[in-house]
């Protein structure tokens, strides 16, 4: 079994309500400098929704990698939960995976969602593991261009 990340476990026990952002600033402000201090920092002052997924995990990770903006992550948008949400370029991205992608169900409510989005002048793109991991370097230049292209068109 693959050994799970800090921010994977934190963002799973989130989820589950086992943990709280107030805990997490709570131990870090009472033993600020322990080891661990430095790694839950980051979890405790993010206003970040909590991800669903290690996809959504490096999402953020290559974010930040690529100098892109931080996208709203598991917003409500609309009535729908979209994976990550840049707002000022009013841009959807939808991970996909193919475990959660994969019957009839979620083929036509990706679709119900996109077509609501578009409708309401936001755009959706969905990106795979598989072009992230591969040519991430391609993916990064795409979405800059796309985002800052939405941004001429929304401002």
């Amino acid at each position: 079994m693959p050994r799970k990340s800090l921010t994977r476990r934190v963002n799973e026990a989130l989820r589950a309500e086992l943990l709280t952002r107030v805990d997490l600033a709570d131990v870090v402000g009472r033993f600020p400098f322990h080891r661990g201090a430095s790694l839950l920092r980051p979890h405790a002052q993010t206003d970040l929704n909590p991800t669903r997924s290690g996809f959504e995990d490096e999402f953020l990770a290559f974010c930040a990698r690529f100098g892109l903006p931080t996208p709203r992550v598991n917003f409500t948008l609309h009535g729908f939960e979209v994976d990550a949400y840049f707002e000022d370029a009013r841009l959807v991205v939808e991970l996909d995976g193919w475990p959660f992608h994969n019957d009839r169900e979620a083929f036509e409510d990706d679709r119900e969602r996109d077509a609501t989005m578009l409708l309401r002048g936001i755009v959706t793109i969905r990106i795979t593991r598989r072009r992230l991991r591969q040519q991430p370097e391609r993916e990064a230049a795409r979405l800059h261009s796309i985002i800052r292209s939405r941004r001429h068109l929304v401002a």
